[in-house]
């Protein structure tokens, strides 16, 4: 309440400092008026104090003190305040006026303070409103990242393991025999080609079937390679590395068509086995077993990609 005095007292100050003419004005008039009227009030009161005087002369001693009113009045305030603090008669009008419309004035402050603690409450409101939202926004936009990531993850999860299947069925359907081949080729070097590169006993190709041949153990078989392997020559040229090779290699193709020959007339599975898969029968072993690989990898991947759909349900659910 003292506030708004304050603000409507300063506001009045501010309309007479911007209209000091009409303050002028209304100066002017007091002066006027104050000038006609008070000489008629003195005769007024001579006239009042003459009849008392006359009339009542016992309240002569009680009524001499009124005689002295104006005089103190005059002495007292001064000149001043009757003639040229008009602005302080302003401010006391002022005052008069604010006490009679007290109670208006009390009505709209109140209606404004309303106003405007609801709008503090709106604002207040609506700012709290966007921190929430905006926390939600942060919430959503870290959820879907997440998401996103996961299912990036698991599409490369898929996507490698499909390549990776494409590729073991590739090579389990249409490499077998390469594999085969290549093994047989392999096991054909170690066997025939490595004597003349290499320096272990193993190597020695040409006596390596005549050893099998022998009834003895394979450790006196080892003893018999160890002690009778001829020391590999130090130094070979190239053409006799080539002499040597494609004499190991006639050999060996003699060897591998009797071998054939004598397995396709007795046909018994109980000839020694060989690291160079030579055998039919080894073959279709070998196929078999592909086969039963084959079965147990779609088994897993089956169970792989109902482990990973069960995933992806159980995230959308949440």
């Amino acid at each position: 309440m003292l506030d708004l005095i304050s603000h409507a007292f300063y506001t009045i100050w501010m309309f007479l400092c911007e209209h000091n003419h009409q303050v002028l004005l209304v100066r002017e008039r007091l002066h006027f008026t104050v000038d006609n009227v008070y000489p008629h009030l003195l005769s007024l009161w001579e006239r009042i104090q003459v009849i008392v005087d006359n009339h009542y002369n016992h309240l002569v001693l009680h009524l001499a003190i009124f005689r002295k009113v104006p005089l103190y009045i005059e002495h007292t305030l001064g000149e001043p305040f009757i003639y040229y603090n008009g602005i302080l008669a302003i401010i006391f009008g002022t005052v008069v006026l604010l006490v009679l419309f007290s109670r208006a004035l009390v009505g709209v402050a109140k209606n404004i303070g309303i106003a405007m603690f609801k709008f503090k409450s709106a604002d207040s409101q609506l700012l709290k409103q966007v921190e929430t939202s905006e926390r939600a926004a942060i919430v959503l936009q870290s959820a879907w990242r997440r998401k996103q990531a996961q299912t990036s993850f698991l599409h490369s999860l898929v996507y490698i393991t499909m390549v990776q299947s494409v590729v073991r069925r590739y090579l389990s359907k249409g490499k077998v025999q390469e594999v085969v081949k290549s093994r047989q080729i392999r096991a054909r070097f170690d066997r025939d080609f490595k004597p003349v590169y290499g320096k272990h006993w193993r190597g020695i190709a040409s006596n390596k079937e005549e050893y099998n041949d022998t009834n003895s153990s394979p450790v006196e078989t080892r003893q018999y390679a160890e002690s009778d392997a001829p020391a590999p020559e130090p130094k070979l040229t190239k053409k006799e590395r080539r002499e040597a090779a494609r004499r190991n290699a006639q050999q060996f193709g003699i060897r591998h068509k009797a071998r054939l020959d004598a397995a396709r007339q007795e046909n018994s599975k109980e000839e020694e086995k060989d690291d160079c898969f030579s055998d039919l029968s080894e073959e279709e072993d070998f196929l078999a077993l592909m086969k039963d690989l084959r079965a147990t990898e779609t088994i897993r991947m089956s169970t792989l990609f109902r482990g990973i759909a069960d995933i992806i349900a159980d995230r959308s659910l949440e």
